[in-house]
């Protein structure tokens, strides 16, 4: 699995770093830029990718994220967002049973988490800076 995502990222171009089975890469879309994690669990035969908001969640904002949160995390079917307190992350991630874990099955674990970022990332600034939860999500979902 290492040796997949290694010629995964190599092969599209992304500049990564790599600390054995985590690789450290960034993202930029329409939206805005953001690290992500990339960790393959071998033993496990999982890989899990999170997409980090770059902007730290302050105190007098916490319960208003965490509402965000929620609320964007009920529509979503294949990627949710975690928040603990002061880091908000986007997860995808990828068991394969049966099948191998390939390019496609990679490429599709990213951008899953990418687009959903991009997605809500304007919501999670706004609400990091004071916007309600609601008008935000009705901002980034056309509701």
């Amino acid at each position: 699995m290492i040796d997949t995502v290694l010629a995964w990222l190599t092969e599209d171009d992304w500049p990564f770093e790599q600390d054995d089975n985590e690789f450290l890469t960034a993202f930029e879309g329409n939206s805005g830029r953001w690290n992500m994690g990339l960790v393959v669990l071998e033993a496990d035969n999982r890989f899990i990718c999170w997409s980090y908001c770059p902007v730290s969640v302050p105190a007098d904002r916490v319960a208003a994220v965490s509402a965000l949160v929620q609320k964007a995390n009920w529509g979503l079917t294949l990627a949710c967002f975690e928040f603990d307190g002061e880091t908000v992350r986007c997860r995808t991630g990828a068991h394969p049973v049966d099948q191998p874990f390939d390019a496609t099955l990679l490429r599709n674990v990213i951008y899953e988490n990418a687009w959903t970022m991009d997605l809500y990332f304007p919501a999670l600034i706004a609400v990091i800076g004071g916007a309600s939860p609601e008008d935000a999500l009705r901002r980034v979902e056309g509701g």
